[in-house]
């Protein structure tokens, strides 16, 4: 296995500017009306997250934007405005994964969310 030490205050800034954006963009979510450059945004910000935590070996991450990605991607395909509380849902995920991240910056690692990621799948399964 490769030593990604010396990637982890680039993972971490990284991380954390796209959560950040996932954080920021939620909240417009779920206006009246569909918006595909939003979804759009929000899903890539949850795909680079992914694969950025994937590339490090942050399994517990990686499985939490996974679910994320799938569930923006949902909303993507459907052209759909997110019913409530698929907004409060995916908060929660972007509030973990701040939490998640920021124990990795210090050298820890917080227990794997799969409560909050089987959340975030079964929107994804009702929005389909």
């Amino acid at each position: 296995m490769d030593d990604t030490s010396k990637y982890l205050a680039l993972f971490v800034s990284e991380a954390n500017a796209h959560v950040a954006e996932l954080w920021g963009g939620i909240g417009s979510l779920c206006a009246a009306e569909f918006q595909p450059q939003l979804i759009d945004e929000l899903f890539r910000h949850a795909h680079s997250i992914k694969g950025m935590a994937a590339a490090m070996g942050f399994e517990e991450i990686t499985a939490l934007a996974r679910a994320a990605e799938l569930l923006l991607g949902k909303l993507r395909e459907q052209r759909r405005v997110p019913p409530p509380p698929l907004d409060q849902i995916l908060l929660a995920g972007a509030a973990r994964l701040s939490e998640m991240i920021r124990a990795r910056e210090v050298g820890e690692s917080l227990p794997p969310a799969p409560q909050l990621a089987s959340a975030i799948e079964q929107a994804s399964a009702d929005v389909a």
